[in-house]
């Protein structure tokens, strides 16, 4: 009887190092991917900055004597498009810090 339970006992502890072992390498492999979906996050939303500073910077190209500012009717949706566009330049650069700072605090 006694051996029986050993055996049992020993069959157990091999299967839930099987499971252990298969279940942290799988964690290791959704971290890589977790990591590398990261990567690409940030490459697109620098991209997205990019095309915000173009656009901002054509915006006011365009209006460089200031005549679609100056319109009322115009100047209003120009000035509400501006400010937009600043808005969410500004709203981005706050979440590329912040994962900047999640990253060095991750490091420490």
């Amino acid at each position: 009887m006694e051996k029986f339970i050993i055996i049992l006992l020993f069959s157990v502890t091999v299967c839930f190092m099987f499971i252990i072992i298969r279940s942290v390498k799988k964690i290791i492999k959704y971290e890589k991917l977790i990591i590398d979906n990261n990567e690409n996050y940030v490459k697109v939303i620098n991209n997205i900055v990019d095309w915000i500073k173009i656009a901002l910077s054509r915006l006011h190209d365009i209006d460089r004597k200031q005549i679609f500012e100056a319109d009322d009717d115009v100047g209003w949706f120009f000035k509400t498009l501006k400010f937009q566009i600043t808005e969410l330049n500004n709203q981005i650069a706050r979440i590329l810090e912040f994962n900047v700072e999640e990253k060095t605090e991750e490091k420490k």
